[in-house]
């Protein structure tokens, strides 16, 4: 199935322009037929065009003039009634995707549309592999408690539809990893996976990310992007942290829900998209939508399939089984099998984990180093905070040889917070009695 694009042809001969158009439609693809550079620039105004097929020798140009009027957003395709070498050579040294000499046949216009596009898919797909390095690991669900088993039946309840999921839980829990579950187990399980992080300041850079912006749609934008809901087609978007989307990127989400589409940063043209949405929250979204923090319409959406990430706290009974999945997990463990000494096991069961299952990996990881060449894994080598008793804690204890300034003693106190709660924002912001967003404004000053 052919997938339609969108196509400009520049040619001022008007009948050979139709002819074009026409051939072009009649392959799937939507065309637009101009004659000018002055056009074009008007035209690229509202979006550019997946690709353009160019005269070489335009009333108000050449061209060359038109591929900088463009400015790499598309591949362009020559099209001249005098082939030369050099003027092969110079349009491929340009940027050219093909070059085709005049009458074109309806077969070499099809083979050089086919590689063009095929070429522009591949370069975009490896644009993505390098934007999201992530492994697409097939993710598994560890542990056998009453929770666990809750999430893992809904989990292949979700997979087999296509719909928005809400997952709910703490941070450190692991929402991306049961996100990754849903998709990889279902419908689009051939498409790709896309972690978004809703949680920043700055807006403008997370429209972009998302949605992709048009070339000059702010200082920097040399050149047209594709969001990553673009880059997604077919696949999933997950969100984490969505309660932390800004009101006009929930109203630009909503759009995509309900109808599949939306307008790049600085557009005007209106793209598709057929991706599924799954979102990550730790907050409540139910008070905040009625408090009015949260678009109530995309609530709704969302919460039509939800599923709740337990604390490890809760499900004491999965500790020992990821603790031996991590273990075994490790690929530097080459001459020697690691395994829990019962002691180590009792510490971390006896543990309260605030950062959850990201925390546990943590601690495993490091005891394996600690652990050196030996076959157990002690107690010392897991180096919990505090007592492991009942999970309490130690104190805040901070010593300089001088009177520290106040931004000595702020920065000094958010990092130990920060290595007590396994960087785990939310709790650190708990015990300090401030705002999520505060806490951010402070670890960007710091």
């Amino acid at each position: 199935m052919t997938i339609p694009r969108e196509i400009l042809v520049v040619e001022d001969d008007t009948n050979l322009n139709r002819m074009l158009c026409d051939q072009l439609e009649r392959l799937g693809h939507k065309t637009r037929g101009i004659g000018s550079i002055a056009a074009l620039r008007e035209t690229v105004t509202n979006g550019a065009p997946d690709l353009a097929f160019v005269d070489m020798n335009l009333p108000d140009g050449d061209g060359f003039a038109v591929m900088e009027a463009l400015g790499g957003a598309c591949p362009v395709i020559f099209l001249t009634a005098f082939g030369s070498v050099d003027h092969a050579v110079r349009a491929v040294r340009a940027g050219a995707a093909d070059y085709l000499l005049k009458p074109v046949s309806r077969d070499k216009l099809e083979i050089a549309l086919s590689k063009a596009l095929t070429t522009m898919d591949m370069e975009r797909h490896v644009r993505f592999l390098e934007d999201r390095t992530r492994k697409l690991q097939k993710q598994t669900v560890v542990g056998d408690s009453p929770g666990t088993a809750e999430m893992r039946r809904l989990i292949a309840v979700y997979a087999a539809a296509d719909s928005p999921v809400l997952i709910r839980g703490e941070g450190g829990t692991g929402k991306e990893m049961i996100a990754r579950t849903i998709h990889e187990t279902g419908l689009r399980a051939e498409g790709r996976f896309v972690p978004v992080e809703c949680e920043t300041p700055d807006e403008a850079r997370l429209d972009s990310e998302l949605f992709g912006h048009e070339r000059g749609a702010f200082a920097g934008a040399e050149e047209r992007r594709e969001g990553l809901i673009e880059l997604a087609q077919g696949g999933t978007v997950y969100l984490n942290d969505i309660a932390d989307l800004a009101p006009r990127l929930q109203a630009k989400l909503l759009r995509v829900m309900e109808s599949g589409q939306f307008r790049r940063l600085g557009g005007a043209q209106t793209m598709t998209a057929d991706v599924r949405i799954i979102a990550g929250t730790r907050r409540d979204l139910e008070r905040l939508s009625i408090e009015g923090a949260f678009r109530s319409e995309l609530f709704y959406r969302l919460n039509a399939f939800t599923l709740h990430v337990p604390p490890l706290r809760d499900r004491p009974g999965d500790i020992a089984a990821l603790a031996r999945h991590f273990i075994s997990e490790r690929s530097f463990l080459r001459d020697v099998d690691k395994r829990l000494a019962v002691d180590a096991l009792h510490a971390l069961m006896d543990y309260d984990w605030p950062g959850n299952v990201r925390e546990l990996r943590n601690v495993v990881e490091r005891a394996l180093i600690m652990s050196g060449t030996d076959l157990d894994i002690r107690p010392d080598h897991l180096a919990l905070p505090g007592t492991v008793s009942g999970g309490a804690r130690g104190g805040i204890v901070l010593s300089y040889p001088d009177p520290p300034t106040m931004e000595q003693l702020r920065d000094d106190y958010i990092a130990q917070l920060l290595q007590r709660f396994d960087e785990n924002r939310s709790l650190v912001a708990k015990a300090m009695g401030i705002s999520e967003r505060n806490l951010y404004r402070l670890l960007r000053k710091s």
